[in-house]
């Protein structure tokens, strides 16, 4: 716990009360630290004294910022007083709701998130645990054209096609991360969850006719989907993909070459039958994994290409099988790695 009269303390410049999980509320009159040149994260009371307004004063913070128990803004006008567009220091903003079953006040939260617009010259932005419907109209803007990582984690499921909206207008993003459930996503991947599976069709939305290409992603990491088949649009900077516990995925479309697609891992797909053709695909590919795909059988032709330098095959006994029978035709390959066993469960860290 803070203590009390810390708006006393009128001269303080640092607070960081990071990893201080015990807290459930700031102390009141925090508006009067005005000199705070960093406040690592301010939690939202259910008080006036010790809600959002107070931080309309602290104009001089810098670096990263979290504001979390956002549930808290009882009068949505409150987060207007917040003031976040004069606070021209901040490159990192997070933004965190703590929602319970009780959540279902979507416009409020909708109006919450408008209001806490932030200075355009931001460049990283984290939204967790938003039930809105839709996203605020800023986040599609061109002023923020600046920003380099989005993280979006929603428990509303419709909220992306919008998404699709925003994203071309941001082409230095350069780290998105989208996920549907409350799970911590990767910082610097696409996160895709059984849950949000409609990100998928965002994708194809984003590289339709007259908008902008993925050409900024480097890395794409899509887990727990039911789709029969995944394709693949045009990622020319794509550098490591992974495909993970796709149950009903039979066969992975490349319709776009990868030309600098060095890792793919592909894990837990009981249902794939073939691989592409990563040899006119991914002609660079250094690194290829496959783990407990049961059904997969052979190479194709042109599977793999000469570029390959790490083949790993896990928990494929068909595969490991046609390679002992039939060779690998891959003179550059330096590190092998062909094992049968059982796979763990996903989540058993033992």
């Amino acid at each position: 716990m803070l203590p009390n009269r810390l708006q006393d303390l009128v001269s303080l410049r640092h607070l960081d009360i990071q990893g201080a999980s015990s807290l459930i509320e700031m102390p009141t009159g925090m508006g009067k630290l005005k000199h705070l040149n960093f406040l690592s994260d301010y939690i939202v009371g259910e008080e006036e004294e010790n809600g959002i307004r107070e931080l309309g004063s602290l104009d001089n913070l810098h670096g990263s910022f979290c504001i979390s128990k956002l549930e808290n803004i009882k009068n949505r006008g409150e987060a207007s007083e917040a003031n976040m567009g004069n606070k021209k220091h901040i490159n990192t903003l997070i933004l965190v709701w703590h929602p319970d079953d009780n959540a279902d006040d979507v416009e409020t939260a909708r109006d919450i998130l408008d209001r806490l617009q932030p200075h355009q010259n931001l460049k990283e932005l984290l939204i967790e645990g938003y039930w809105g419907q839709t996203f605020a109209d800023w986040l599609g803007l061109s002023c923020y054209s600046k920003m380099t990582g989005l993280s979006l984690m929603t428990v509303q499921f419709d909220v992306f096609e919008e998404l699709a909206c925003s994203l071309p207008r941001a082409p230095k993003l350069c780290q998105l991360s989208v996920n549907g459930g409350n799970v911590k996503p990767h910082n610097e991947v696409i996160s895709i969850t059984q849950l949000a599976m409609s990100a998928l069709e965002c994708l194809s939305h984003i590289q339709s006719p007259g908008q902008l290409q993925l050409n900024w992603l480097l890395e794409i990491e899509v887990r727990e989907c039911g789709l029969l088949t995944f394709p693949l649009g045009n990622f020319p900077n794509l550098k490591k993909l992974k495909l993970s516990s796709f149950k009903n995925m039979e066969y992975v479309e490349v319709p776009h070459a990868l030309p600098s697609l060095l890792y793919l891992d592909i894990s837990f797909c009981s249902s794939l039958i073939s691989l592409p053709a990563l040899g006119r695909a991914a002609p660079r590919l250094e690194v290829l994994s496959i783990q407990y795909c049961a059904i997969v059988d052979c190479f194709a032709e042109e599977c793999l290409p000469q570029s390959l330098k790490q083949l790993r095959i896990n928990g494929c006994d068909e595969l490991a099988s046609w390679i002992a029978s039939k060779g690998l035709q891959c003179q550059g390959l330096t590190h092998l790695l062909v094992s049968s066993c059982h796979p763990r469960p996903l989540g058993d860290k033992s």
